[in-house]
């Protein structure tokens, strides 16, 4: 059941008035058995990273064989969140090597399910996964998509700057948290006019009608018997699970964390601290319903950051040329990869400690996909691999490692999340270049 226009509270004060509220609010509140589906926000988030090492020092953090979740060495701080994880492997592709020459579009392909070339870098008809739902959900809050990035991630031209696509051409990022900070918290205030606020304001702030009722509640219990007393409290609490089933309905949340929140200053400019505070700003957009798809990109294939706050940095190349056995050495690879997986354990905890209307984490509400544009360094595609999170209802084997044994492409798994958002399409992306359909292996139902 949509209910597309939403009530402030003054419009459901007028309605019901005193001690009458059951009676007016009955108009405004979708009957359970009406509901069709979950009533529960689902949202979407991402992190794309670029270029995995070699397959030796990948393999070296999972254990060989599936089963429950057990990372080892630089993975090992995502066995904090295994519960909440699912770990796909040997998804396939339809090419199995990247060409080396020039920007490698396997970046993007994986995003949009769209094979691309090195003269074209993006296929003309692709759309990534977020920018598509970001169409579909458009008008639900007050921004479609957030999309993070960073300014020393570039340099390699449009396939650094964004996975995120609209028909082949690439969408731009916020260049740090700051910048996202200014654009999309600078002006949230708690205190503006109902006329000024965005819809999603609104709700976060409507108090129950209760609250309004105290004096005359509190007069009328004191001139009651006891009894009496005990009907006027049943009365009052149904009258409070009706609210609470109408800000369900409307998309409302009642999260302790939809607060002011204090700008990262200058602090969001360093690169040891983009990851915390970009995964900040977008746990508390998603919990505040300000949007429903935002994810992290920090380059392509041949991005340059160099995680130089990292003690094994030496001062020398990137990221990308350490993945193919350059500068810097290995300790710094795995230096990085350790703070990834820290970093990526310290955003799930932030969404899984948000506790929703219904009774779901914000986590659980969530699918959370860490996506890899290549499966090792080399521009292979050989064994490309994914880590989920969240998804609760549909996505399942949660806590597990999965074998998809080259039955599954990031085409189904994007087709499973749009599902997941409800939009129940057949494909995304080109059905030629990924296949159709959802996840098999029992992963999403």
């Amino acid at each position: 059941m949509n209910i597309k226009k939403l009530l402030t509270r003054r419009q459901i004060l007028a309605s019901v008035g005193g001690m009458a509220a059951v009676t007016g609010l009955i108009p405004f509140i979708p009957r359970l058995e009406a509901a069709e589906g979950d009533a529960s926000i689902k949202r979407y988030t991402y992190w794309h990273e670029y270029t995995m090492p070699e397959n030796s020092i990948v393999n070296a953090n999972y254990q060989a064989n599936t089963g429950a979740l057990n990372f080892k060495n630089d993975y090992a701080p995502l066995n904090e969140m295994s519960d909440k994880l699912i770990f796909l492997r040997k998804m396939s592709r339809k090419q199995s090597t990247i060409i080396v020459q020039g920007p490698h579009p396997f970046g993007v392909q994986g995003i949009t399910g769209w094979q691309g070339s090195v003269k074209e870098k993006y296929n003309p008809n692709a759309t990534s996964l977020d920018q598509f739902l970001a169409e579909k959900l458009s008008g639900q809050t007050p921004y479609s998509d957030l999309r993070a990035g960073f300014r020393n991630s570039g340099g390699q031209g449009d396939i650094d700057i964004s996975s995120s696509v609209v028909k082949g051409k690439p969408i731009p990022r916020f260049q740090s948290p700051l910048a996202m900070y200014n654009s999309v918290f600078k002006h949230f205030n708690p205190g503006l006019s109902e006329s000024d606020m965005p819809a999603s304001e609104l709700l976060r702030q409507r108090k129950s009608v209760l609250d309004f009722m105290k004096a005359d509640i509190a007069k009328i219990e004191a001139k009651v018997s006891h009894f009496d007393k005990q009907r006027i409290d049943a009365h009052l609490t149904a009258i409070r699970k009706t609210e609470q089933t109408l800000e369900a309905q409307l998309g409302g949340t009642s999260n302790r964390t939809c607060d002011l929140v204090m700008s990262p200053g200058e602090l969001a400019e360093k690169e040891n601290l983009i990851y915390p505070v970009y995964s900040q700003l977008i746990t508390q957009a998603l919990s505040c319903d300000m949007t429903r798809v935002a994810g992290m990109c920090f380059g392509g294939t041949t991005s340059n950051l160099k995680y130089s706050f990292l003690n094994s940095y030496s001062g020398k190349g990137n990221w990308h040329s350490a993945t193919h056995g350059k500068d810097n050495g290995i300790d710094y690879v795995h230096d990085v990869l350790k703070f990834r997986a820290q970093s990526v354990a310290s955003f799930l905890k932030m969404l899984d400690q948000v506790e929703e209307p219904d009774g779901n984490t914000l986590l659980d509400n969530t699918i959370f996909a860490w996506l890899t544009d290549v499966a090792r360094a080399h521009n292979t595609t050989d064994d490309i691999h994914c880590i989920l999170a969240g998804g609760k209802g549909r996505f399942k084997n949660h806590g597990q490692m999965v074998n998809v044994g080259n039955k599954d492409t990031y085409n189904q798994l994007q087709t499973s999340i749009a599902h997941f958002m409800g939009q129940e399409i057949t494909v995304h992306g080109d059905p030629n270049y990924g296949g159709t359909g959802v996840l098999s292996n029992g992963l999403f139902v």
